[in-house]
């Protein structure tokens, strides 16, 4: 079946509280050979072989009005910006984000022929190639063309703000699109001083307004590539802050305040933005922090693969690096590191790797270890509405036997005594280890595997899929297995009985018993087939959690059963220490 950004509940812990004939089900149409739907007017209409569609668009690339450089929200929110028609101005950092309907509420052949889908796990680097990009970039170019003054308008819009695209019309000028000015973001931003107050040890950077900062590039949802005006070698610089909950910016900017300096941990902020210099709320809406050119790990991998760089000897240091960077974390003011995934790797001109992103807000739960994502799944649980109300007041009753407290979810930031991720917070020195140990036994896996990703998931941002999954090993040599296997204790991956999931294959997702290792259809399944298995798949999954967090809790109570520590996993992986040995051996024998 097709996926889309509504099918979440139905692909998550949830589904196992829904009825799966209930969701809209899109992707059940007769695809043809050519992969679009059936030839429709609607398709036509929007299709480059149409020579009044061709005119139309060849048109606008010379003239588009804006420029998109990525999306998050499952393909449905998009990073663009309006191009100043002076070249000369900088372009400014607005974050007035485009929002598109879900892939379940677009027209069939639209949605197919702009390729929509594909944006859920498409990289930024590679999302241009999408007929949507341009699609959405007509569509901007046109609606704003027929705003008086809208350059202006533009930059007085509040930060954050959005601008809806309502329906995927086959023509940009039937598109109908609503500015929508949002304030609410202001009401959670901190003033400078405030911060100072709450922090009275540690020293804020200079202040540089926002409003000064240049525009290159939007990278992610939190990071945008920023120029400094004045700074002579035009050199760049990342702008780290967030257009939904800014007390994770702040808590990650003080804990890279409180830091010493780390050959392998980002450095201190060079400014905190604000509104202005010259204004007295002087609120803050990030921090600059320095710009690494090599790209995050995943891309370094992915680029000395294809130059056929990637040298045993690179593969052991670079572990060694991230081994060095996690012994400084643990014993830092932070605590713990609980982001280690190679996206939030970054690598330098020298091959020298950098641990960035400190907001401890969670991970991908392919990255995750078991003890911390089983919490997670109670705490979503607690507040779903799609769970009844019955079970919700069960799993919060289970969530206070393994957290000392409820997670804090008011939006203004509190300065929280260790910060906002309890399932990490609540954890012992050697638990936080086990669990940053587990996590650095998948990036493991993927330096010696040479992937930058360890499962194909549905919407993780790769430009290359994985041609086999964690936990095969195909290219590890054998210790470097053992020490995966070792970190990695407790992971379901190791439980063949276990290993059903879903897969996705192209835009459509499967049950994985009905996908052969070519990644050909071995069984032929519908949409509510796969459904009604995802719903099962999770029931067998809660199970499981309820299993693990009922060992877990006769572990920490001194009243285990044979057998727990294995199933656990946790008390059994190994120290960053003795991982740094059998590395070290590796490096000494070549």
């Amino acid at each position: 079946m097709e996926l889309s950004a509504s099918i979440w509940p139905f692909i998550c812990p949830t589904a196992v509280f829904l009825e799966p004939s209930t969701y809209k089900l899109v992707g059940e149409e007769r695809i043809t050979q050519s992969g679009t739907t059936n030839t429709s007017q609607e398709a036509w209409d929007i299709s480059l072989h149409n020579p009044a569609t061709k005119m139309r668009k060849d048109g606008c690339l010379s003239t588009s009005k804006w420029c998109i450089d990525g999306c998050a929200s499952s393909g449905t929110q998009f990073f663009g910006t309006l191009l100043s028609p002076d070249t000369s101005l900088p372009t400014p950092i607005r974050r007035i984000d485009i929002h598109i309907p879900d892939q379940a509420m677009q027209p069939p052949s639209i949605r197919n022929y702009l390729r929509s889908t594909e944006a859920m796990y498409t990289s930024n680097s590679e999302l241009y190639r999408l007929p949507l990009i341009q699609y959405i970039q007509d569509v901007l170019t046109t609606w704003s063309s027929r705003v008086h003054h809208f350059d202006t308008l533009y930059r007085s819009l509040p930060f954050g703000s959005r601008i809806a695209i309502l329906n995927l019309s086959t023509s940009p000028d039937q598109a109908e699109v609503r500015l929508l000015p949002r304030s609410s973001i202001e009401t959670l931003l901190v003033p400078a001083a405030t911060l100072a107050r709450m922090w009275p040890d540690i020293l804020l950077p200079p202040k540089y307004p926002l409003d000064r900062l240049e525009l290159v590039k939007q990278m992610t949802d939190a990071a945008s590539l920023v120029r400094i005006p004045e700074q002579a070698d035009g050199g760049l610089w990342v702008f780290k802050s967030s257009i939904e909950q800014p007390k994770y910016i702040y808590h990650e900017l003080k804990i890279l305040l409180q830091l010493q300096p780390h050959p392998h941990v980002l450095p201190r902020p060079k400014y905190i933005i604000t509104d202005s210099w010259g204004s007295k709320s002087c609120k803050v809406y990030g921090f600059l922090v320095e710009f690494f050119k090599g790209g995050n790990l995943g891309q370094a991998i992915e680029r000395h693969k294809r130059q056929n760089t990637l040298t045993s000897q690179l593969q052991v240091s670079w572990a060694l690096q991230l081994v060095s960077g996690l012994r400084f974390m643990l014993a830092s003011p932070a605590g713990f590191y609980s982001e280690l995934k190679p996206d939030n790797i970054v690598c330098d001109a020298d091959n020298k790797l950098i641990l960035i992103d400190m907001e401890q807000s969670g991970n991908w739960e392919t990255f995750t270890a078991p003890e911390i994502y089983y919490v997670e799944h109670l705490i979503r649980l607690c507040h779903s509405n799609l769970v009844p109300h019955h079970d919700r007041l069960r799993y919060r009753e289970a969530l206070g036997r393994h957290l000392s407290r409820m997670p804090l979810r008011e939006g203004l930031y509190s300065n929280p005594a260790g910060g906002y991720f309890e399932p990490w917070k609540v954890l012992t020195p050697q638990r936080r280890e086990a669990a940053m140990v587990y996590s650095l036994g998948k990036v493991l896996w993927c330096i010696f595997e040479r992937w930058s990703h360890t499962t194909n998931g549905m919407d993780e941002e790769y430009s290359e899929e994985c041609d086999w999954e964690f936990p095969e090993c195909r290219r590890c040599p054998r210790p470097i297995q053992t020490l995966i296997q070792q970190c990695t204790q407790g992971s379901p991956s190791w439980d063949t009985s276990r290993r059903n999931s879903l897969i996705r294959v192209g835009t459509k997702i499967y049950p994985r018993e009905t996908i052969n290792k070519t990644k050909t259809i071995k069984t032929v399944v519908t949409g509510l087939e796969t459904l009604e298995f995802s719903k099962e798949m999770w029931r067998s999954r809660l199970k499981a959690m309820d299993e693990y967090l009922e060992t877990k809790e006769r572990w920490e109570t001194g009243k285990q059963n044979p057998g727990d520590e294995s199933s656990l996993g946790f008390p059994l992986r190994p120290t960053l220490d003795s991982i740094q040995q059998v590395l070290e051996n590796l490096n000494l024998r070549g």
